[in-house]
Parts: C-alpha cells; sequence; structure tokens
C-alpha cells in the first residue's frame, strides 16, 4: 500500500525499510515473516525499488512458499525459465509441485510440465542420457 500510494501518499523508501526491516517502527521479527519474504521476492524479481536479482527473488519466494501455494508454484514456474538459480532443497520442491499437481490445485498441473520440458538444470535427476 505504501509503494502505491494507497490509502495514503506513496513512500516506497519506508515500505522498502518495512520490508527488510530497517525500521524502528516494525516488531521485533516481523521483517523476517513468510510474507514479508515473498514480497521481497516480489520486487526482487520485478526490480522495483531493489535491484533486479533473479536467485534473490527465487530464495525470498521459496521461503514464503512453505505456508503460500501460489508462491510454491511460482518458484517452480521461475526455475523452469530461468535455469541459472537454485534452490536449497529441490527434492521438497519436486516434491510439493507433484503433491499439488495429484490434488488438482489450479495451475499445479502445468507448473510441473513446465520445467520437465524445458529441462533446466535444478529439475536434473542425474538419469538422463549424456551427450
Amino acid at each position: 500500500m505504501l509503494i502505491a500510494g494507497e490509502g495514503g501518499p506513496a513512500d516506497p523508501t519506508r515500505a522498502l525499510s518495512l520490508l527488510t526491516g530497517k525500521s524502528d517502527s516494525l516488531l521485533e521479527g516481523a521483517s523476517n515473516s513468510w510474507m514479508t519474504k515473498g514480497m521481497l521476492g516480489q520486487l526482487t524479481l520485478e526490480g522495483k525499488l531493489v535491484p533486479r536479482d533473479i536467485q534473490e527473488a527465487v530464495n525470498l519466494i521459496d521461503r514464503a512458499s512453505t505456508w503460500d501455494f501460489n508462491a510454491r508454484m511460482q518458484v517452480v514456474r521461475l526455475l523452469a525459465e530461468y535455469p541459472e538459480p537454485r534452490v536449497s532443497h529441490p527434492k521438497c520442491t519436486l516434491y510439493n509441485a507433484v503433491q499439488a499437481a495429484e490434488l488438482d490445485e489450479p495451475g499445479a498441473m502445468q507448473a510441473l510440465i513446465e520445467p520437465k520440458l524445458s529441462a533446466p538444470p535444478s529439475f536434473r535427476t542425474g538419469r538422463e542420457p549424456v551427450n
């Protein structure tokens, strides 16, 4: 809301300081919440207020993915679209994507198919044929 000026004047600098925990008005630990990390990850992905960094965006959004299904699917899509980023727990990421597809969650099957088709290194199993 502070970034867009919804309900008051826009204050992107204050919004960023709230998300990164560099504000005196924040309760201790609030900047480490999964929701805050997800929002900061979106800004990092878009290059708004912070430099665009796909790896850092994936890391931040991945932290939110523990509690947020949409973030979980976004991480899988980002790994399919950008082959360089890595997650710290690829088996868990893949398991969550398969589980969501089996539960028929909207968009889960498509998110699972995209990495398989693009075959990024982060989703290789080690059983692919060697050229």
